[in-house]
């Protein structure tokens, strides 16, 4: 090892940190092995439950939409259970939209990575 504050570069420690970031870290891709996870949006009653896969290392948060196309007309759903938790394994989860179901509304899921 060089010692500090030189610009002696250690080429054995740059390959180790090379080689651990390529081989040995987990993926960081959300959905493993796919590109987007099933969500499924079903009416409870007069208001619709989004269930969805909440896999480990990831918080999730559920957004809705009256306007599918408008990039700034989605919110948070402001109910308990819907803030971003990262959870150590996978688990299937729901949120429930207390709005009623009087016209079209979409959803998505947000995914966070720690």
């Amino acid at each position: 090892m060089p010692p500090l504050a030189s610009t002696v570069l250690d080429t054995n420690a740059i390959d180790l940190l090379s080689a651990w970031i390529t081989n040995d870290l987990p993926s960081w891709q959300p959905f493993p092995g796919s590109e987007t996870a099933q969500i499924d949006v079903q009416a409870v009653g007069s208001t619709a439950q989004v269930s969805f896969v909440q896999n480990s290392n990831r918080a999730y948060e559920v957004q809705s939409s009256a306007i599918l196309t408008d990039p700034l007309g989605w919110t948070v759903l402001d109910v308990d259970g819907n803030e971003p938790f990262f959870s150590v394994t996978n688990r299937p989860w729901s949120v429930t939209d207390p709005s009623p179901i009087l016209s079209k509304r979409f959803y998505r899921v947000r995914v966070f990575a720690p």
